[in-house]
């Protein structure tokens, strides 16, 4: 015959190995969600140009928003442009990973590189980053500064 106080131990024992299954449940069920929502449709996005000058050199983003939660995956392909042409840069058009989970309606940084020197005409420049079918144009807020007219401009990857 069972004490009052083994009946006790015997129910909470009972609860903990609810609450174990519970919590593997649970973990096993959020698993199915770890994928992730769906990738963005270019429907649902708006792409920006972000630029800023640093030392010497423009760092340049993609700020991408959407309608609904998504998941950015893939690259990005970004050019630079003078009066209509691809600009003699090393590296020009870059290709820049993308990455990143929007939430609706929110900006966000999803992928960069760097402009380092530029020497020539700064009129008539643009920068043009394509994503899947998007495509957006700006024209460049900072351009980098000139430190040697020996050394070519470039565009690389953030790292």
């Amino acid at each position: 015959m069972r004490t009052q106080r083994e009946g006790r131990r015997y129910s909470k024992c009972t609860v903990v190995a609810a609450l174990v299954v519970a919590a593997v449940g649970s973990q096993a069920a959020s698993g199915a969600r770890s994928a992730g929502p769906p990738v963005c449709e270019p429907v649902a996005l708006h792409l920006a140009v972000s630029d800023q000058g640093t030392s010497g050199s423009a760092f340049i983003g993609l700020v991408a928003r959407a309608r609904v939660r998504c998941t950015l995956a893939g690259s990005a392909q970004v050019t630079i442009l003078q009066r209509g042409g691809r600009a003699s840069i090393k590296g020009n058009p870059l290709t820049i990973a993308v990455r990143g989970v929007l939430a609706p309606g929110k900006s966000r940084l999803v992928a960069h590189g760097w402009w380092i020197g530029w020497c020539k005409s700064r009129k008539a420049l643009s920068i043009v980053v394509r994503y899947r079918t998007l495509s957006v144009r700006a024209a460049p807020k900072y351009v980098p500064r000139c430190d040697s007219a020996a050394t070519p401009s470039r565009l690389v990857p953030a790292r």
